[in-house]
């Protein structure tokens, strides 16, 4: 599913719905790919709604915080050429 623009999810849901399947968690993380992420169909497995995302930075290369601030300047750079 898509969350916005450039960013994947995955949603898992308990085969069985029980009370605690109304319980939502979001399972994501900027360095990682999360979309397959162990604890989306373990919580599931759980009973509870579990969504699993990745950032729009995880497939562009740029996984951190600190690759952020390294696309920023670049882009800065590329946009100051005259």
């Amino acid at each position: 599913m898509r969350l916005g623009n450039g960013v994947p999810g995955v949603l898992y849901e308990p085969v069985t719905p029980v009370e605690k399947s109304k319980i939502a968690i979001l399972v994501m993380h900027t360095a990682a790919d999360y979309l397959e992420n162990a604890a989306g169909k373990e919580l599931a497995n759980r009973g509870y709604t579990v969504l699993c995302a990745n950032t729009s930075m995880t497939k562009s290369g740029y996984t951190s915080d600190n690759d952020q601030d390294k696309m920023l300047y670049r882009c800065q750079v590329r946009c100051s050429i005259p």
